[in-house]
């Protein structure tokens, strides 16, 4: 499974120009040059942290694993504690995978975020 970094680009750029900001608005306020946020856009995202993903989610008010390229809803997940359980749950080992509640689909998203985490790290 191979990250589409492409699609994180076009996803960038979509939820920002959504949000009615431009490149150098965005770069203010996550203290950075517009340039590196227009390299993103672009599909050049190979080397943009988790938490900086996590912060654009969070300006945009998206889902983070939309804006990662995941067939999840764009909007943000619901933020109380015991919505996060329900789909963080998995985190933290591999028991998903015989988990009755998800189908094929769901466990291939799951192995494409673990592989895109592998990815990042491997980059480094």
């Amino acid at each position: 499974m191979e990250v589409n970094f492409t699609k994180i680009g076009e996803r960038l750029r979509f939820a920002r120009k959504n949000s009615q900001l431009s490149l150098e608005e965005v770069g203010k306020i996550i203290n950075i040059h517009k340039g590196s946020v227009s390299r993103w856009e672009n599909g050049r995202t190979e080397k943009i942290q988790l938490p900086v993903l996590e912060k654009l989610a969070d300006i945009y008010n998206v889902n983070v694993m939309w804006l990662m390229g995941y067939d999840v809803p764009m909007n943000k997940l619901p933020s109380d504690k015991k919505n996060n359980d329900k789909y963080f749950k998995y985190a933290s080992y591999q028991g998903y995978k015989n988990d009755p509640d998800l189908d094929k689909e769901d466990i291939e998203e799951i192995d494409r975020f673990i592989e895109f985490i592998k990815n990042k790290k491997n980059k480094k």
